[in-house]
């Protein structure tokens, strides 16, 4: 995909892996709203979806085209879409306001590379004739991350696999979550849903759309995770968490993000993304906003720099 060869992959995203990926290959990766594209069962209490990762903004409103269908037999259905999803590309989408955080919900630092690309995204849209409003977002962290922990590791029972085959840290994570009674388990999803309401009532009140980093780091070197998650199986990888910190709350909130690649590093030449979010099944105007950005700051020809 990065390299050219193709036009559009399927991907799936339960804390950020549509996005992630996306920003660290120079790519488009939308996470669908909760309920837009149907999956046989609701892993991780509906934070987890399927989508693609493609190299334009038309490319992936014309897969979400394809695989957001409405579903009788589904838990839950997203609201229909008006019309397609590729008619949104190039659509007018009136003058929104545009909110920006670029402070790390978790405290980790931010690369000022990755500030960067949101003030390039934010400058563009002002550019583009909306309102750029001085707001901010509430993400709530702490009211978060050990209900997500929780339901993430809980997951980790629907797969019938040989558990002696497989890496430690997933192990570790399973055996975490054989330690949390259900009392515990339905009381912390509970939370995850007022804690939903909180941040989604966000929208519509003092801005529309909200742009982040997609990471709070540049692109970590290939195996660095890998080697983390080997050596200390028990630990949490400082790298995953830093990868996720944007992200992860978006799918447990349900809400539409894009990852578009804006912006290429001054120092590592290595391709940074920004994250763009809109409301509650709000993809039109997501798509809308995200062809703006496309066509004021161009990434098609973009050519990563030449490895030393």
């Amino acid at each position: 995909m990065a390299g050219g060869m193709f036009t559009i992959a399927h991907a799936s995203d339960g804390g950020g892996s549509i996005r992630i990926p996306a920003t660290c290959t120079g790519l488009v990766g939308l996470k669908p709203a909760r309920g837009r594209v149907v999956d046989q069962t609701v892993a991780w209490e509906g934070a987890s979806t399927q989508g693609v990762v493609s190299r334009t903004v038309a490319d992936t409103a014309a897969a979400l085209d394809a695989i957001a269908v409405f579903d009788p037999l589904a838990w839950w259905n997203a609201p229909a879409p008006e019309r397609p999803f590729l008619d949104e590309v190039g659509a007018d989408p009136g003058r929104l306001r545009i909110a920006s955080m670029t402070t790390s919900t978790l405290g980790l630092d931010v690369d000022p590379e990755c500030v960067a690309a949101v003030e390039r995204t934010v400058a563009a849209l002002a550019d583009a004739g909306h309102e750029i409003v001085e707001h901010e977002f509430q993400p709530f962290a702490e009211d978060f991350i050990a209900g997500f922990v929780h339901v993430v590791n809980a997951g980790l029972s629907d797969f019938d696999v040989d558990w002696d085959r497989v890496q430690a840290n997933n192990r570790a994570n399973r055996g975490y979550a054989e330690k949390v009674d259900s009392l515990s388990y339905v009381s912390a999803v509970a939370a995850l849903q007022r804690w939903t309401r909180k941040v989604n009532a966000q929208w519509g009140q003092e801005f529309d759309v909200l742009v982040t980093p997609t990471m709070p780091i540049q692109p970590p070197p290939a195996g660095q995770i890998l080697r983390e998650i080997t050596e200390a199986p028990a630990d949490t990888s400082m790298t995953v968490l830093a990868t996720v910190s944007y992200t992860s709350m978006f799918n447990m909130s349900g809400l539409p993000a894009i990852s578009l690649p804006v912006h290429q590093a001054s120092d590592t030449g290595l391709p940074v993304g920004a994250q763009v979010v809109a409301g509650p099944w709000q993809e039109a105007v997501l798509l809308r906003v995200a062809a703006q950005v496309e066509q004021l700051l161009p990434w098609a020809d973009r050519r990563p720099a030449p490895l030393p």
